[in-house]
């Protein structure tokens, strides 16, 4: 299992420094909690967000130009007489 260092140790070939992450075994690892100089490697994985937010401009940006929409157009009564 995977174990992230909290207090640099030799032991076992390895010499971590704090905040390393090691694979020990379960015995190692036993050894090594009694002295408080590891703790469980947790792997956090952050969901999905779910709307994507419009981002703020900064001042220093132009803002785009805005877009032009086509209108119908209008056809004109021709004079009767």
């Amino acid at each position: 299992m995977k174990y992230r260092v909290t207090q640099p140790f030799i032991a076992f070939g390895k010499t971590p420094e704090a905040g390393d992450v090691v694979e020990l075994t379960t015995e190692q690892a036993e050894s090594l909690a009694g002295m408080d100089n590891i703790a469980p490697y947790e792997i956090k994985v952050k969901p999905a967000p779910e709307n994507k937010t419009v981002k703020k401009q900064l001042g220093s940006v132009r803002p785009a130009p805005a877009s032009r929409k086509k209108t119908a157009k209008l056809s004109k009564k021709t004079a009767t007489k």
